[in-house]
């Protein structure tokens, strides 16, 4: 199938996904699952590229021992049904490169980027990479998932998860946790290949749930959230006072209003191209600061709620962070996202625990 006839292809399970999503969240994600989709902007690896380690699948009662690794962890949850079906042959490549020239061809300003030569030559960095080339696609998952099939998240585990303690150690070391929320193209293994050279530099172990176009903030979407994260922190030793959770585009809504209703559960919270609440509401919250990045020339969310939410968030949050990029749009994440992850973990490692007072695990 040619570029044009995956992009056309891609547009109709779009207006599936929006047929079974009732009002204007439904009408937003035809677009956000073409314009989050479009990862054309993410710069070189450089010498990062190639990663040791390995990736495999793992079940709910299979726990690897030694990292660095990237699993695809299946578990069981309790999803609403619709009538999307998964597609036949699914290349995740060839459908990712079709979303970046339909995002492409919307908006002339992306052209310059080349999104579809980077989208090309990233899934053929990632057939050579010792984490990637093994790893199953998710972006099958929010249809399957649809469907009523289990559902999964990926996962890394750093360099040094499963060393043995040292002689007279007499507990199991704990890891900070990044949970990163996708947006409403899915679960596209651009994120994590985005995002793990500066990751694994940092000792952190991450998770990258699926979970159908990214409408995390229904009351289904937090009640799957809650249940990755139960899932990971039975699983592996996560120190629960150093949790950050992270979201971009639909992601960023999400972890936003999760953060809201757990609030004691993060110790940090990071939006990048998201949406918020209004300024009086958000000024009468209490919780963790946030880490706010957005693009000036973003045309799917406005810039202006970013700019709102961290003038209302500075009066009750200390620690709260506003970093906005005026050459850049709405998939700032993927042209700026070594710079972001950067920044985020240079902040993230300031903060005090939250709820003042917590000791850490």
């Amino acid at each position: 199938m040619t570029t044009r006839g995956r992009a056309q292809a891609a547009m109709g399970r779009a207006n599936s996904l929006r047929a079974a999503t009732p009002g204007a969240v439904g009408c937003l994600a035809i677009l956000l699952s073409f314009l989050y989709a479009c990862p054309g902007y993410a710069q070189g690896r450089g010498a990062a590229g190639g990663l040791k380690g390995a990736s495999k699948t793992e079940s709910t009662n299979q726990v690897p021992q030694a990292g660095p690794a990237l699993l695809s962890v299946v578990i069981e949850v309790e999803r609403e049904k619709s009538s999307v079906k998964p597609p036949e042959d699914f290349d995740e490549g060839a459908e990712v490169a079709a979303m970046a020239r339909a995002i492409s061809m919307q908006n002339p300003a992306e052209q310059k980027m080349n999104p579809v030569k980077f989208v090309q030559d990233a899934y053929a960095q990632m057939a050579k990479d010792p984490l990637f080339k093994d790893l199953p696609s998710a972006m099958v998952a929010p249809y399957s998932a649809a469907s009523g099939h289990p559902c999964h998240y990926f996962l890394f585990l750093p360099e040094g998860y499963g060393e043995p303690v040292p002689a007279g150690g007499k507990e199991i070391k704990k890891w900070p946790l990044l949970v990163f929320l996708h947006g409403s193209g899915g679960n596209m293994k651009l994120a994590p290949w985005t995002m793990l050279p500066v990751i694994r530099k940092q000792g952190y172990i991450a998770v990258f749930p699926s979970y159908l176009n990214g409408t995390w903030w229904t009351p289904v979407g937090g009640k799957f959230f809650r249940k990755v994260l139960s899932d990971v922190s039975q699983r592996y030793p996560i120190d629960r006072s150093r949790v950050i959770i992270c979201g971009v585009s639909n992601g960023a809504t999400g972890a936003w209003a999760i953060s809201r209703s757990n609030s004691t559960e993060f110790r940090g919270v990071v939006s990048i191209s998201g949406a918020f609440d209004g300024q009086e509401s958000m000024m009468a919250t209490r919780g963790p600061p946030v880490y706010i990045v957005h693009g000036a020339l973003d045309g799917v969310i406005h810039v202006k709620f970013s700019r709102a939410a961290s003038k209302a968030l500075s009066h009750n949050r200390p620690g709260t962070v506003y970093k906005e990029f005026p050459e850049d749009g709405h998939l700032i994440f993927f042209s700026k996202g070594t710079e972001i992850m950067t920044g985020v973990f240079e902040w993230a490692e300031k903060l005090p625990p939250y709820p003042p007072g917590r000791k850490a695990e």
